[in-house]
């Protein structure tokens, strides 16, 4: 729906989702301010706000957070990561200038922050795989990933698992990007075999929770117990 040209009386946007491009964000009254206009309206930092949006919504176009899978793909997240720490120090240079103090700093800066954080965890992912580590996984669901980071730990490239497949590199490099959704048991245990990989599954069951009048029974059964073993030692 159209942005309203007004706040309610509250000072609130009704309910709603508004679709606005960012030039559009940028010349609405959410930055510029309603008029008549407030005297406490900061519009600079509103359009900083803008800004910083705009950096990380070209940021995440170009590269996005997703799991790096191929060295071409490693080099160029260490190069976003090295553009973005640059960055971070200009903004935070910028903005003290400007006059904020740290604690205001942090908090405009959060965002995009966050974003650098998940490409730089993405890179110790990789470069823990690349070092034998394979992360472990708490759904089924997510065997994917695992099949992905076994191949980097074996030192495999898609190429080289391709073709102890029997398959073009495209395909296995679809298949990643994807992230082997819907794969069934029987190729996924076909690519561990290529990669001369085993899995291990570890069931970690949630303890039954007894009620207050389960709880007296289970112990009175276990005292039974225990005296049924002290009289069978006893008794031969």
């Amino acid at each position: 729906m159209p942005l309203p040209r007004q706040f309610n009386s509250d000072g609130l946007l009704p309910v709603g989702d508004y679709e606005l491009t960012l030039q559009e964000l940028r010349s609405s009254m959410l930055v510029v301010g309603p008029q008549p206009a407030l005297l406490d309206w900061d519009m600079d930092h509103r359009r900083y706000l803008v800004d910083q949006l705009s950096i990380l919504v070209d940021q995440l176009w170009q590269e996005g957070t997703k799991m790096i899978r191929t060295n071409a793909e490693y080099k160029r997240a260490l190069d976003t990561v090295r553009e973005n720490r640059a960055r971070a120090e200009m903004e935070r240079a910028a903005l003290a200038e400007e006059g904020f103090d740290t604690n205001e700093i942090t908090t405009l800066m959060e965002p995009i922050l966050s974003f650098h954080a998940q490409i730089a965890d993405e890179v110790t992912l990789y470069e823990r795989a690349r070092a034998g580590e394979v992360p472990a996984v708490e759904r089924v669901t997510d065997l994917g990933y695992t099949l992905i980071y076994a191949r980097i730990a074996s030192g495999l490239s898609q190429r080289d698992l391709a073709d102890k497949l029997g398959v073009d590199e495209s395909v296995v490099s679809r298949a990643e990007r994807n992230e082997y959704h819907g794969v069934t048991k029987e190729r996924a245990q076909r690519i561990l075999d290529a990669l001369d990989a085993k899995i291990r599954v570890d069931v970690d069951p949630k303890p039954p929770v007894h009620t207050a009048e389960e709880a007296p029974i289970a112990l009175s059964l276990a005292a039974a117990d225990a005296s049924s073993v002290h009289t069978a030692e006893s008794h031969p």
